[in-house]
C-alpha cells in the first residue's frame, strides 16, 4: 500500500485556505472598494485538488486495492457523505433563518430542489438551487470518478500513458481556445458545465503524473539534482500561489498555471526533495490538516451569508476574521 505524502496534505491544507479567503469576497457583492481582497484569484487552487485527485485515483484503481470499480467509488463517496449532509443541513437552516417572508411552503420546496446536492449530480446538468458553495466541487469530482474507475482499470497502462494525457489535452486546449480562461462554474458548454470538463481534464492529467511519477522514482539523483527539483517545485508553487494573490480579473494564465502546479505536484509525490522530509516532521499533524481541509471546504456559503448580516457594520478587516473564524470552527 502506497504511503500516505504528508506534504501533500500540508498543501491541500494551504490550499484550501486559499479558497476560502477567495469566496470572502461574496460578503460584499462584488464591491470595487474591495477588489484588494486576498487571493481573489483563489479559485484556481481548485486545480490543485483535481490534479492530486486523479494522481491518488490511479493509485488506489492500478494498485488492485479494489476488486472492482463499484467497491472503489463506495471506498470514494463514502467518507464525503456525512460531512456533505450535514453542512447542507447547517447551511439550509442557516440560509433560511436569515431569509425574509419564509414560510413552510418554501422551506419545503427549497429542500426538494436542492436534492441533487446531496446526490453528488449537481454537475449532471440538473437544475436546482445549492446551499453548499462548493457542491459542484464534489460533484465533479465523483461524476469524472464514476467515468473514469472502469477504464482506467481495465486498460491500466493504455489508460495512463494515452488515454489520459490526450484527454486532458485536448480539452484544456478546447477551454483555453473557446474560453481563453479556466474559471466560471456555471457556464454550459453543449453537453457538460465547463466546470465538469476542467474537472475530467485535471484528474486525468493527475492520472498520467502518476504513471510518470513511478519512473521519476527509480531515478537516482544526485544532491545537486535534488536541490535543483527543490527548487523547480517551490517555485511552480510559489508562483501559482502568486498569480492566485494577485490575478483577480484577465484570468491570462491560467492554464500556464496548470502546468507549473502539474510539475510541482509530481516532483511532491516522487519524494526527492527536502519537502518529504518537511512531511515526515508531524505526519499526525499534516494528516489531520489534510483531512480537515475537506471541512474547511464544505461551510463557507452559509458564513459568507451569514456574517454581513450580523455584521455587516464591520470593518473590513472585522469581517474578514469573523468569516475566516466561522468557516474554521463550522
Amino acid at each position: 500500500m502506497q504511503k500516505r505524502n504528508h506534504m501533500i496534505d500540508l498543501l491541500k491544507f494551504i490550499f484550501s485556505l486559499v479558497i476560502m479567503l477567495r469566496h470572502s469576497e461574496m460578503m460584499f457583492q462584488g464591491d470595487l472598494k474591495y477588489k484588494h481582497i486576498p487571493f481573489l484569484g483563489g479559485s484556481r487552487a481548485v486545480e490543485f485538488f483535481f490534479i492530486v485527485s486523479g494522481y491518488l485515483i490511479a493509485a488506489a484503481c492500478l494498485n488492485r486495492k479494489y476488486d472492482n470499480a463499484m467497491e472503489y467509488m463506495w471506498h470514494k463517496i463514502k467518507p464525503f457523505l456525512l460531512p456533505v449532509w450535514i453542512s447542507w443541513l447547517v447551511s439550509f437552516i442557516g440560509i433560511h433563518a436569515i431569509s425574509e417572508n419564509v414560510d413552510i411552503q418554501t422551506i419545503l420546496s427549497d429542500a426538494l430542489y436542492s436534492i441533487f446536492d446531496l446526490l453528488f449530480l449537481r454537475n449532471a446538468g440538473f437544475r436546482g438551487i445549492s446551499y453548499i458553495g462548493t457542491s459542484w466541487y464534489i460533484s465533479a469530482l465523483m461524476l469524472s470518478t464514476l467515468i473514469i474507475c472502469v477504464p482506467l482499470m481495465r486498460y491500466r497502462e493504455t489508460y495512463v500513458f494515452w488515454l489520459a494525457p490526450v484527454s486532458a489535452i485536448m480539452i484544456l486546449g478546447h477551454l483555453s481556445h473557446e474560453c481563453g480562461h479556466i474559471v466560471n462554474i456555471d457556464q454550459w458548454m453543449g453537453i457538460a458545465y465547463k466546470c465538469q470538463l476542467r474537472a475530467f481534464a485535471e484528474i486525468n492529467l493527475g492520472i498520467f503524473l502518476y504513471g510518470v511519477c513511478l519512473y521519476l522514482k527509480k531515478v537516482n539523483f544526485t544532491g545537486l539534482g535534488r536541490c535543483l527539483l527543490g527548487c523547480t517545485e517551490m517555485a511552480g508553487y510559489g508562483i501559482a500561489t502568486a498569480y492566485m494573490l494577485y490575478e483577480y480579473n484577465t484570468y491570462k494564465y491560467d492554464f500556464e498555471m496548470v502546468i507549473l502546479l502539474s510539475v510541482s505536484i509530481l516532483i511532491t509525490f516522487s519524494e526527492k526533495t527536502f519537502s518529504c522530509l518537511i512531511g515526515e516532521k508531524a505526519p499526525e499533524i499534516f494528516g489531520w490538516l489534510g483531512k480537515y481541509s475537506l471541512y474547511i471546504y464544505l461551510d463557507q456559503k452559509v458564513i459568507y451569508n451569514i456574517v454581513p448580516y450580523f455584521f455587516g457594520d464591520k470593518t473590513y478587516w472585522e469581517m474578514i476574521v469573523l468569516y475566516a473564524a466561522g468557516v474554521m470552527l463550522t
